[in-house]
């Protein structure tokens, strides 16, 4: 896909209305959304607002990648799980609920296990950003390594672990 040469479409010029509409925004701004890719890692709690918010948005590409399944304990703060996607894959179920939201975001969800050898396999390292939301750090020193390897801007957002809290302790 050429990201260089996108415009917006008459449905999107609608849908982002509101954005367009602010002062300091423009359709240059809303261009340079369309064409950000974000990875996001997981698909859990902290990743249901950034990556509904990244829809809202109108971000072009959003990878994301958990190993996990829906289950009912997560729906009390995963809200882009529903019942009905108990037992199915968390990525299958944010492609479901981001077509819904915003189908002019290309969704690459991906059911993996992130380590140190599938990281550099998950990963496509020309995406913009890295939004971490694991809560281990072991995981997110591990994702750190990747980025900074590949030069790509790192966030974390996820939970805090209780082995940072341990550390406090003692």
């Amino acid at each position: 896909m050429n990201l260089e040469h996108l415009s917006l479409s008459p449905e999107e010029r609608e849908r982002y209305l509101r954005q367009l509409a602010m002062a300091d925004w423009s359709e240059e701004d809303q261009l340079k959304l369309k064409r950000l890719r974000v990875t996001v890692m997981g698909i859990g709690g902290a990743a249901s607002s950034i990556i509904n918010n990244l829809l809202l948005l109108g971000v072009g590409k959003i990878e994301a990648i958990d190993q996990d399944t829906v289950e009912l304990s997560n729906l009390n703060r995963q809200f882009i799980h529903t019942i009905e996607h108990i037992g199915m894959s968390k990525a299958e179920s944010l492609r479901i609920y981001a077509q819904r939201l915003n189908p002019h975001v290309k969704i690459i969800a991906k059911q993996l296990k992130i380590d140190e050898t599938t990281v550099n396999e998950a990963v496509d390292p020309e995406t913009d950003v890295i939004i971490d939301t694991f809560d281990k750090w072991a995981s997110r020193s591990m994702v750190n390594r990747f980025a900074v390897k590949h030069k790509i801007p790192y966030l974390m957002a996820g939970v805090v672990s209780n082995c940072f809290y341990t550390a406090l302790l003692h």
